[in-house]
């Protein structure tokens, strides 16, 4: 479902815009909504961001397009469409893999067989010049494990993380049916810290809050965007 829109301009809750941001988000909306529908071909995956333990995003480097066309998309759908591509990324990064990133599993099995060769091998015998020693290696800071969530959740601004807005970890999943389990688009913002970047946020039925990128809820589900809209669009 395409949306024409010419000369719109779109009023955001809880986000003073001057003229030239108000501008930019009108094109911005415009250029995603009226876009047609396509079929793009994964290049790589470049990065990816995590929160609470789980990969929640990925910023995806499209075939014949530039890197400044990476998209960060949904964890759970590029696992599903992609799923091979995903496993190997992770495989390639050589880092533990969160709980929800393809082949978890393996990084168990090669923990637990290094450890099966190690206690196979006698233990050394303890040498004369080396000190015991009590010490242990310094638990990681709440700063330190939670760097990755602070950096996803940069893009959104302290009032609506406050009123519970997440990014997806579970929830939307592949077989989540938009139209009928989303309650409402509560509102569109630009992030706090990129202003190229527009977020949707909304309200699920099961009482969840989630983020969204635009372009993901106009494919998702469209009817709730023009809902929204045609309550707050107002022609210049």
């Amino acid at each position: 479902m395409a949306m024409q829109l010419k000369r719109q301009s779109f009023k955001l809750e809880n986000f003073n815009l001057d003229e030239s941001e108000q501008l930019q988000l009108d094109e911005q909306v415009a250029h995603i909504l009226a876009e047609e529908d396509s079929e793009y071909e994964i290049e790589k995956i470049v990065s990816h961001r995590t929160f609470k333990g789980k990969v929640v995003k990925y910023e995806i480097k499209w075939k014949g397009y530039s890197d400044s066309d990476n998209t960060m998309e949904n964890a759970n759908e590029i696992h599903s469409d992609v799923y091979d591509l995903c496993e190997k990324y992770w495989d390639d990064l050589g880092t533990k893999r969160p709980l929800n990133a393809p082949g978890y599993g393996k990084d168990m099995h090669n923990t637990t067989k290094k450890t099966s060769i190690t206690q196979s091998r006698p233990p050394p015998l303890p040498s004369k010049t080396t000190p015991k020693t009590n010490k242990r290696e310094p638990k990681p800071t709440k700063k330190s494990l939670n760097n990755e969530d602070m950096i996803s959740m940069l893009d959104v601004p302290r009032c609506m993380a406050e009123k519970g807005y997440t990014f997806p970890i579970a929830f939307p999943d592949k077989n989540t049916q938009w139209n009928e389990e989303l309650k409402k688009v509560s509102t569109i913002q630009l992030s706090p810290v990129d202003n190229t970047l527009v977020l949707v946020y909304v309200e699920w039925k099961n009482g969840q809050k989630t983020i969204h990128s635009l372009k993901e809820i106009h494919e998702k589900c469209p009817g709730h965007l023009i809902d929204y809209y045609e309550a707050r669009v107002q022609f210049v």
